[in-house]
């Protein structure tokens, strides 16, 4: 009997998965019944939440938070234990260079920046990870992304 040929063979679209978990972000991708974790450019499938603004622009993963060793009030972390809450239910922690602020109603991540002091807002701060994983799984699968499907262990109000 004949083996069946490529052309015969249903692709199944691709699907990623955005997760977090802790402090730490990865990329899953499943086609055809397979699932791998996408790896960083060290070669981690696990990638430490982390943004920096040390430079001129934001980096984010294993580079950020060694960053945070030398340039504190420069970068953001913890963020799973931020977003989604209100200022009342965030636990400060001293370790943290970076200021919560509020105003009108609304939390802003405070760090220090070349140009200075810079507010950002949540989405802003979750918007730069998630276009990092964005880029990472295009550029390795050279495809562009129609939907994300985003997995986390936190809670939002």
């Amino acid at each position: 009997m004949p083996s069946p040929s490529n052309s015969q063979i249903p692709v199944v679209p691709l699907q990623i998965k955005f997760l977090f978990h802790d402090n730490l972000f990865a990329v899953e991708v499943c086609q055809n019944g397979v699932t791998k974790l996408l790896t960083d450019s060290l070669g981690n499938e696990w990638t430490p939440l982390y943004l920096s603004m040390v430079e001129t622009t934001p980096e984010i993963g294993e580079n950020a938070k060694r960053s945070y060793q030398n340039f504190p009030k420069h970068v953001i972390y913890d963020v799973l234990k931020i977003i989604g809450k209100p200022m009342n239910q965030i636990k400060n922690d001293p370790k943290w260079g970076f200021e919560l602020i509020e105003t009108d109603g609304n939390l802003y991540f405070q760090i220090q920046t070349l140009s200075g002091a810079r507010r950002l807002s949540q989405e802003i701060v979750v918007a730069a990870f998630l276009k990092s994983m964005k880029l990472r799984t295009e550029t390795i699968w050279n495809a562009s992304i129609a939907e994300i499907i985003i997995y986390a262990n936190l809670e939002l109000n």
